[in-house]
């Protein structure tokens, strides 16, 4: 069989009978931690995108994050459930030293008399955004009749977040491990079994992984027929005859056609679960075999910079010196697994901060080798690197109080080379994320809404507790981007952030008063005992009224504080936002409020 590289689609039938011991009695249901019937927290979204959990969703952590929060649910039991056990699968993490694990209170009313117990949720070392971070408990009730049952969980303390995928309700004899549903980089999961992937990176080299190992295990007996689709960008399909082999723990392998590197979805689906699986793959045979000469050219002509004297050439220094770190860190990265090291609060701050998960590695490192590609050859050619180049760019530049080579990432609108002046904003990330926050949030969506406004942006990574230059840096980086970038309007630079960046913003303004022609607080603002400063630059401020981690008292003290004072401002609290940037509504308020205003 033919076929075209563009219209390329796997359709694949798999009848396998999984050889899975067979258990005392079927778990009597599992139920979704987003099916709920009740959630007393009224002031947020309770339901929450973790890619790693059954369906893709999850009951959001901060609805049971204050002592009395309740959430309920409502299950059936068909059959008499002889000494049942609850078994949750859920995500926490401990980010500070002083948190225990989450106490709850788990009440099963319905026929007989009520069942409760006091529970306890560990830590699990994070939130469930990679499938490592997903625990079990498991909480005996005893014998349960047949009939309807409201399932309640009750908070019994503050800072008791935890995000719940769902919970079985089963018999005796079942078993199910926290590890092997933590093998699945995607996961569908029912009364009857489970439907996973089991690779470890949507990035895949399909030279070195010919087949896809899929998890179809039933709980009871043998497995079920398994359906798996793979789909390109344009729709295309072909027929292949399938490559099954059945391995020790009875997962299935899935034969890859040689195809195109590109973006492809997966499907499985079975009658073991209600729902498909679905994975957006990247396949990067061809990319991961060119990869390591790419490089290698790179860390060269990084070399030969430095015997360079063309001023193009030295402005360039410290961005390739920063490219050849990123793409040779990255490289190491897709060859081993993701380090659990990472510093706590940090990770909890991104979660908090709705940090979208960043574009593939992989990606990121194409769209670096060609942005430095493309530099290098105009370079040779004695081209002015950056100049009439629109698009996200991955820079550096080296800071004159520290000499450390700083990062950044900037946005160029595609009518910079047709605009008359253009305005700047300077983007800053909370504790949590870093400079790809904003230019990789929600898939460019950030990107999007500086385009169509026409404004350009840089966002630097920074460290305001360890960077004692820090307000000199971002300066720096201001002048830089204004001589680089001729037609910024210097009576139209702002400056915005969420969390740690939403007070890091409150002390540029407040500290450099001639600067900046607005700004706007996003999750954390500043000293009210400064504000005076703030007489000639205009200030929004965003805040979630149900934030838990930058208490929403501090934005309400500030717009009192700058009402009094009579100055230009505007307060937005929003009852169901957490903590996190909402990136179409919060960029859209501030570029309305940034366009009515400029230095004069």
């Amino acid at each position: 069989m033919s076929c075209t590289p563009f219209h390329v689609c796997l359709f694949l039938l798999l009848t396998v009978s999984l050889a899975c011991p067979a258990l005392a009695s079927a778990p009597a249901l599992w139920r979704e931690g987003e099916d709920f019937v009740l959630a007393t927290d009224k002031t947020r979204d309770n339901v929450n995108d973790k890619a790693p959990a059954s369906g893709g969703k999850c009951l959001f952590g901060p609805s049971l994050d204050r002592e009395g929060n309740v959430v309920e649910y409502r299950i059936a039991l068909d059959a008499p459930v002889p000494a049942a056990g609850v078994i949750f699968r859920y995500a926490r993490l401990h980010w500070r030293e002083t948190m225990v694990p989450a106490p709850m209170r788990l009440e099963l009313i319905g026929p007989g008399d009520p069942i409760g117990r006091d529970i306890a949720f560990a830590d699990t070392r994070g939130w469930g955004n990679k499938p490592a971070e997903w625990g079990l408990l498991t909480v005996q009730v005893g014998d349960l009749a047949a009939g309807d049952y409201t399932v309640r969980l009750t908070s019994l303390a503050d800072n008791n977040s935890i995000n719940l995928d769902g919970f079985f309700v089963a018999g005796r004899g079942f078993e199910v491990t926290a590890e092997e549903l933590a093998a699945q980089l995607r996961v569908a999961i029912s009364a009857r079994g489970y439907l996973g992937l089991q690779v470890p990176s949507a990035a895949v080299d399909q030279k070195a992984l010919p087949a896809l190992p899929v998890a179809a295990r039933a709980f009871d007996g043998p497995g079920a027929p398994v359906t798996a689709t793979l789909r390109d960008a344009a729709g295309g399909t072909i027929q292949l005859t399938p490559f099954i082999k059945l391995s020790k723990d009875g997962a299935i392998q899935c034969a890859l056609p040689s195809l195109k590197d590109g973006t492809y979805t997966l499907t499985l689906a079975s009658d073991l679960v209600d729902q498909a699986v679905r994975v957006e793959l990247s396949l990067l045979g061809d990319f991961l075999a060119s990869l390591d000469d790419r490089i290698a050219r790179l860390v060269a002509f990084n070399a030969a910079l430095a015997d360079m004297d063309t001023p193009g050439a030295v402005q360039c220094r410290a961005d390739f010196a920063h490219a050849v770190q990123f793409v040779r860190d990255g490289r190491a990265a897709m060859s081993q697994s993701i380090s659990q090291s990472e510093n706590l609060r940090r990770q909890h701050l991104a979660q908090a901060e709705g940090r979208s998960d960043p574009a593939p590695l992989a990606v990121n490192i194409a769209a670096t080798l060609a942005q430095f590609e493309q530099t290098a050859q105009r370079l040779q050619q004695g081209k002015a690197p950056y100049a009439e180049r629109t698009g996200v760019f991955r820079r550096a530049y080296v800071s004159k109080g520290s000499g450390n080579l700083l990062v950044y990432r900037s946005y160029v609108p595609t009518s910079y080379p047709t605009a008359r002046s253009m305005p700047l904003i300077l983007m800053l990330h909370g504790g949590g994320g870093d400079e790809n926050y904003f230019a990789d949030m929600e898939n460019g969506a950030i990107l999007r809404g500086l385009e169509q406004r026409g404004y350009m942006m840089v966002a630097p990574r920074y460290n305001r507790r360890e960077q004692p230059t820090l307000n000199e840096d971002l300066l720096q980086l201001i002048d830089l981007t204004c001589e680089q970038y001729p037609k910024i309007d210097r009576s139209r630079i702002y400056v915005t952030g969420i969390s740690m960046g939403g007070g890091t913003t409150y002390r540029m303004a407040t500290g450099n008063p001639d600067l900046f022609a607005a700004a706007c607080c996003v999750s954390g603002t500043g000293d009210t005992a400064v504000a005076e400063k703030l007489a000639t630059t205009p200030l929004l401020i965003l805040h979630g009224g149900a934030d838990t981690v930058s208490s929403p008292e501090r934005a309400k003290a500030t717009d009192a504080k700058l009402t009094e004072l009579g100055y230009t401002h505007e307060f937005h609290l929003f009852p169901s936002h957490g903590h996190e940037y909402h990136a179409e509504q919060y960029l859209k308020l501030t570029l309305d409020f940034f366009d009515r205003y400029s230095k004069k």
